[in-house]
């Protein structure tokens, strides 16, 4: 009999933990976004390595890569990008599928002194070297409606799956 109740509360403690750490990705996660959105790049990070502490998936990596190329650190971008790649397939939205080799494209050919850092160099060559929203390090006024529009509707499509239940976000 006391096997048997020792096992139960096992078991019960498991699902109390799982259940908690799938509300932490939720929260962190959330909170993530929107900081992104109010372009606090830094506290987001800090809210989405937490929740890439519960549970490591691309969609958060992507976000985390995505805030280090807004504050122009080329070397973490990198690395969470790098992390993006070598992380078991996982279903991911339409948005991140077209929006991953867009962070690979600023990886490759950016720089302190490079084309998507420097603001004074011409419009129509930088615009025509490739067309990244502000987000990505552009400072393109047009870009502003496409980031909230893409924004909007990745809070909408967005989901983590964690084992076999999905996760909306937010």
């Amino acid at each position: 009999m006391f096997r048997k109740s020792s096992f139960m509360i096992v078991v019960l403690l498991g699902l109390l933990s799982f259940s908690s750490s799938t509300n932490d990705i939720q929260k962190f996660y959330k909170n993530g976004l929107e900081l992104i959105k109010q372009k606090k790049y830094k506290e987001a990070n800090t809210q989405l390595l937490q929740a890439l502490s519960v549970r490591r998936h691309p969609q958060i990596l992507f976000w985390i890569s995505y805030s280090y190329a807004a504050l122009k650190e080329k070397d973490s971008c990198q690395f969470y990008f790098d992390q993006i790649l070598n992380t078991p397939p996982q279903p991911m939205s339409a948005f991140y599928v077209e929006n991953v080799p867009k962070i690979k494209y600023w990886i490759d050919n950016s720089s302190t002194d490079g084309v998507i850092f420097n603001p004074t160099l011409n419009k129509k060559r930088r615009d025509s070297l490739v067309n990244l929203p502000e987000y990505w390090g552009l400072s393109a006024e047009n870009m502003k409606d496409q980031m909230k529009r893409i924004y909007n509707n990745s809070l909408k499509s967005i989901s983590i799956p964690v084992q076999n239940d999905s996760l909306p976000l937010p």
